[in-house]
């Protein structure tokens, strides 16, 4: 239940920044970071967990020099994907 609620929450921010940038065109940024954020946090979910299984500590994952690169990179490779959006 607690990850359904979660889910709804976003969709609700989402619909919010999205009113929020036609109301107002230049937080359109806004939006735009946020979808970036999100997209992002995705992605490191997926890491956390591989590395979680490893055996790494949340506090080593977070400290990892390479995380963002990693992060993005996998952000990068999707959006160019044909077959995902």
């Amino acid at each position: 239940m607690g990850r359904d609620c979660f889910g709804v929450f976003h969709q609700q921010m989402f619909v919010f920044f999205r009113v929020l940038a036609t109301l107002f065109p230049k937080c359109d940024s806004l939006l735009q970071a946020t979808l970036k954020n999100r997209r992002c946090w995705e992605h490191a979910t997926g890491l956390f967990t591989q590395r979680w299984e490893k055996g790494h500590s949340s506090l080593e994952i977070l400290r990892d020099p390479d995380l963002e690169a990693i992060v993005l990179e996998a952000q990068q490779t999707q959006k160019s994907s044909p077959e995902k959006s």
